[in-house]
């Protein structure tokens, strides 16, 4: 199998990312996942509590998921350049081949402006396809807001500034929470609910006119 090639629009890049974990002791959430199917290449990112998703193209490829180290996205992340608009992934090892006895394969992220080596991390993110679900609901789900928030500023980094807010509609039976982050339904969030009992909180304002 020859190594496989991919485009990432920048942007899109930075919005997944923002869903790494920040500082884990399960290291590969610091991580980004880049994996490869019959229904096409994706992008995927969770700290464990909120998982994004970017579907890169849709071209039938053989199984493969190689994780990204956080110190190659951090280094991603800090390049300057408005002209820099999109990112090519190169996965294979060092001799261009793909063998699942080998410890580790090798990557790079390619610029216009340089290359950054990489070696995947020896993890993957097991069952992230079944949080990939949704049921619209009309039950009362309750949210972080702290990781809403972190949701808009994603979707603020890969749609830029446009009149469409970001809009999480709460999982059937209290699951996951759906966003979707660009304008296209290739890039999607989820996020977990509050499991915490909210009876005692006030679901309704205060006071009356």
């Amino acid at each position: 199998m020859e190594p496989i090639t991919l485009t990432v629009q920048r942007n899109h890049f930075a919005g997944v990312a923002a869903f790494r974990a920040k500082t884990d002791v399960r290291k590969y959430l610091e991580g980004m996942l880049i994996t490869t199917s019959a229904t096409g290449a994706y992008l995927v990112a969770t700290d464990g509590h909120m998982l994004a998703v970017h579907k890169i193209d849709a071209e039938p490829r053989l199984d493969l998921e190689i994780i990204i180290p956080a110190a190659t996205i951090d280094t991603a992340l800090k390049i300057k350049g408005k002209h820099i608009t999109t990112l090519t992934i190169d996965l294979g090892d060092v001799e261009g081949k793909y063998d699942a006895n080998k410890p580790a394969r090798k990557g790079q992220i390619r610029t216009v402006d340089g290359t950054l080596l990489f070696e995947e991390m020896p993890w993957t993110l097991r069952g992230w396809r079944r949080v990939c679900k949704f049921t619209p609901t009309t039950e009362q789900v309750v949210y972080d807001p702290r990781l809403l928030a972190r949701v808009d500023d994603a979707a603020q980094l890969i749609r830029g500034k446009t009149k469409y807010p970001t809009i999480v509609r709460p999982g059937a039976n209290g699951g996951c929470g759906f966003a979707q982050l660009d304008l296209d339904g290739k890039t999607c969030a989820w996020v977990m609910p509050m499991r915490d009992s909210f009876d005692a909180l006030p679901s309704h304002p205060g006071f009356t006119f």
